[in-house]
Formats: C-alpha cells, structure tokens, sequence
C-alpha cells in the first residue's frame, strides 16, 4: 500500500497521494483532482479551498475517510499547469475541480471523458470549454465568476471615485486572459461614456507592471485590473506600486482590495466555490454533465480600503462607503 501523505492548509485537510498515474487510491474511495493557477500558499485564496471541502463533506455520503482530495498550484506557471493537468488526468479521478480559464483549458486538454467542474472562469463558450449554458455538451460545466457587463459598472465606480479622472487603462495578461477581446469593447465603450480616454496595458512580467503604472501615474489616470490570475498572483506587487504611484485602482474581486487595493466590485468567489460542492457532489451520485448548467454570479460585492483611499489622496463618497459590503480601515 502507498503511504498517504495528510497535509493542512490553513485548517483544510486535503489527503495528497503520490502524483504517479499508477493505481487508484484506496478502494471505495471518491478520488476529486483540484488544480488551480493560484500560489499554493496564497492565504487569500485558502478560504475558497475551505469553502469548497466543507461543503463537500457536509452534503452526506462524503467524509475524510472515504474521499480523496488532491491539490495542485501552479502559482501562475502555464507550463507548471500542463504537467500539473496531466498528472491529475493521470490519475483518473472521478472529477475534477479547476480553478481559472488557464488551469480549466490544461485539463481540457487533457481529457474528454473525467468530469470537470470549472470556477473562476470568465468566458467559457468562448474559451471553448461548452457551447451552450444551459445544457454543457462536453465533459465540463462550471461557475462563471465575472461577464463583460461589468466593465460598465467598474468604470462607473472609479469614476465616482475620482471625479476628475480623464485617463484609464485596464491591465491584463493576454496569455492568463485569452477572453480578454470579450472584455475591452465594453470597457471602452463604459469609459467613452464618461468622457474618459480608454486605453489597454498588456503585461507579461514584473518588469511591464511596473512600467504600465507609471505610464499610468503620468498620465493621472485610474487602472482597471481585469480579472485575470496573473492580476491576482501578482496583487502585492500591483498594490505596492499603485500605492507608490498614487494611482486608484479598481478590481474585480475583494482578495485585491483586501491586499491594499482601493476598490473591488466582483463576485465573491468562496460562495462559488461552494456552490461547486454541490455540482461535484451531484456528479459523484451519477448526475452527467449536460445535466447541470453553467451558472453565472449570484452575489456581487463592492469592497473598499480606507487606508489606501488616505494614502492615494481620496475621499471615498458616502454613498460608495454605504454600498459596500466590506470596508478595510
């Protein structure tokens, strides 16, 4: 028998096995892959983690002892992804858990046949993963945790939020974001509307963040971070300068906010992530895939950090402080 290797993740317990495409796990037990594009270490991202095996292990029929959760990061690394989704394919699952639009094609990729639940994804049918939302037509199905409708209302608020503001640009990695054309139509339509002058910053690397914003800062101008895993793995560092910089930045999800952001309007992804507990559960009790649509977001938050808006110079309006759903002092 193999030794099984009981690791905690910031009160998790996820059972890892030896990432071999030998045998199955033990007999009798539900074997569920995770992958993700996230840093495995990434305090922010643990509450999803969390949210999701919880869930899991309070539906019935699921407990410590007779499911088998293996995890697997790539903290941003698309070639670390793609040994990583073999691995997990290898190891034939019974179904499969992905995390982001890069995480989810690796699995893809990779097989036509194990089920997979998909989360932080932003444009499926686009990115191919299903045809239609109501009846998925492969192997997949998921939650959508953003649209491009909200480029309007992510304008709006950072506008709200500095009135003089006649620049911005939204950032993004067109290798994490392959969805990103869906999303700069209307975000340039959201700034023309406003009279504010739209523009698009590609970034591959630290070195491009750190040259987007002070491009940025010289044009007094605002940031839009789409959303986009490389944006979150590399949240500290885009903190840090738009703090430095001065430059307001709004983004799509409360774990950037929360790390020294301004403002976030986003859905808030550890509901979703529990909301796929119940797919992945269904799926383990025989439900198939065309069975179970893909949802779009059920709550949307606006999140705001009062000591960056001190620090940027801002005074966050009432009504925005009175709207949000979380204020960081």
């Amino acid at each position: 028998m193999r030794r099984r290797e009981c690791i905690s993740l910031l009160g998790t317990f996820l059972f890892l096995r030896s990432t071999t495409a030998e045998s199955r796990s033990r007999p009798g037990t539900w074997q569920i892959g995770v992958i993700t594009a996230y840093a495995p270490n990434d305090a922010e991202i643990q509450p999803r983690i969390d949210a999701f095996t919880n869930t899991l292990f309070s539906l019935g029929n699921h407990s410590r002892s007779n499911t088998d959760i293996f995890l697997k990061s790539a903290s941003g690394n698309m070639d670390l992804m793609k040994i990583h989704a073999r691995e997990t394919v290898g190891r034939r699952p019974d179904v499969i858990l992905s995390a982001t639009t890069p995480a989810t094609a690796a699995i893809l990729a990779e097989t036509k046949d194990i089920p997979v639940v998909f989360v932080s994804v932003s444009d499926p049918v686009g990115s191919g993963f299903v045809t239609h939302f109501a009846r998925p037509d492969r192997n997949a199905t998921g939650f959508v945790n953003t649209d491009p409708t909200l480029c309007a209302k992510w304008v709006e608020i950072l506008k709200d939020v500095v009135p003089g503001m006649s620049y911005i640009a939204i950032m993004y990695n067109p290798k994490t974001a392959p969805y990103s054309k869906s999303y700069i139509e209307p975000f340039k339509l959201a700034a023309h509307k406003f009279d504010i002058e739209p523009d698009t910053l590609a970034v591959f690397d630290e070195k491009d963040i750190a040259a987007a914003i002070k491009a940025v800062r010289q044009r007094q101008g605002g940031i839009v971070l789409m959303n986009d895993s490389f944006n979150t793995n590399n949240r500290f560092l885009i903190n840090s300068l738009t703090r430095e910089h001065k430059v307001p930045t709004m983004s799509y999800n409360r774990h950037i906010t929360a790390s020294g952001g301004l403002i976030s309007y986003g859905v808030d992804e550890v509901s979703i992530y529990s909301r796929a507990a119940h797919y992945i559960h269904r799926i383990l009790q025989g439900e198939t895939i065309n069975a179970l649509p893909v949802q779009t977001p059920d709550i949307i938050n606006l999140t705001a950090n009062m000591q960056t808006a001190k620090l940027l110079g801002i005074s966050l309006p009432e009504a925005i402080l009175m709207q949000a759903s979380e204020v960081f002092e």
